[in-house]
């Protein structure tokens, strides 16, 4: 049977998400700190709903529309989508 050494091991970079706070190693991250796991740990994490991978939060953010608020003096607010031009 092969030991598997701590190099050998794969990590995942995740965020702790919002409302949230991981201990991991004896340091203690809050919401929105990028945290690099090993993939059990990981794993476990997302699972019970404390980190999500970095991958997952960029792919979701890429999928949403962007959008702009304005506000007036007035306290009016205007929101709608950004549009580009290639």
């Amino acid at each position: 049977m092969s030991k598997i050494t701590e190099d050998a091991t794969k990590t995942v970079e995740a965020v702790v998400l919002k409302g949230k706070t991981v201990y991991h190693n004896g340091t203690k991250y809050q919401q929105n700190a990028l945290i690099t796991l090993d993939e059990a740990s990981a794993a476990h994490l997302i699972k019970a709903g404390f980190v999500a991978t970095r991958e997952s939060l960029q792919a979701a953010a890429a999928e949403q529309p962007a959008a702009v608020s304005v506000s007036t003096l007035d306290n009016t607010t205007v929101q709608g989508p950004v549009e580009t031009k290639a």
